[in-house]
């Protein structure tokens, strides 16, 4: 790409230093323009050889204000290079925090944003808002969704044990019996208990909480059949004494 030489600036009062400028550097204005750390050493350059922030505004068209800006910033700090703008330059969340909040979901996916916050608190002697941890926990991908309650004695070996125990009985008694006369008799209450119903979890998985079986006194149905329909059912608003 062919380039055209900036014109020589014929002015005692400007730096020669301006006119080896970069020939690549736009000469029209734009609403923002970025100046490079070059730029910025030349502008530093020029005015400390003698150029005035007129001639140096004019050369490099950009306002004065930009060039007194640049110049300044350099006088008081000595620093040439742009910092960076605004934004957050410091986090109270670091790795240690984030895994010790990753284990307390992972344990209980059922705390809420306040009790977290205590948690980390108590912990690291640190106040964090929930909409840190809020956002903490969308870094590392944990998503609020329905919880999926699994009693504690589901499945444990004991209640396993049990069920291949019922399975082998039972169909050693199909064998003795017509099936008319094999009946299941059974009794479920109803109830209403305060469960929470979501809770967060890694996203892709479920969250599951660990709870003990709670049970209160409601309305109950006792039903009995066989394989080809009801023969028998109640309502009681107590619990049947099984």
């Amino acid at each position: 790409m062919n380039t055209t030489p900036l014109p020589q600036i014929d002015n005692p009062n400007v730096d020669e230093s301006l006119n080896t400028g970069d020939p690549t550097v736009p000469r029209g204005r734009s609403s923002y323009q970025k100046i490079s750390d070059e730029r910025r050493q030349r502008i530093i350059n020029a005015h400390q050889n003698g150029s005035t922030v007129k001639n140096v505004s004019e050369y490099e068209n950009l306002p004065r204000s930009t060039i007194q800006n640049i110049v300044k910033k350099y006088s008081e700090t000595g620093r040439i290079s742009k910092e960076n703008r605004g934004g957050r330059t410091h986090f109270k969340v670091n790795e240690e925090i984030k895994t010790f909040i990753r284990e307390l979901v992972d344990e209980n996916c059922g705390l809420s944003l306040k009790q977290i916050c205590q948690n980390v608190a108590t912990r690291f002697d640190i106040t964090l808002s929930e909409t840190t941890i809020h956002n903490c926990l969308g870094q590392m991908h944990y998503s609020l969704k329905a919880i999926h309650i699994i009693p504690t004695r589901r499945n444990d070996p004991n209640t396993i044990c049990i069920r291949n125990h019922f399975a082998h009985s039972f169909l050693r008694l199909e064998e003795n019996y017509p099936d008319e006369q094999i009946y299941f008799v059974d009794e479920v209450g109803f109830n209403v208990s305060m469960r929470i119903k979501r809770g967060r979890s890694s996203i892709g998985t479920t969250p599951i909480l660990r709870v003990p079986n709670i049970r209160s006194r409601n309305v109950s149905v006792c039903c009995a059949m066989n394989r080809y329909g009801v023969v028998f059912k109640e309502i009681n608003n107590r619990p049947y004494n099984t």
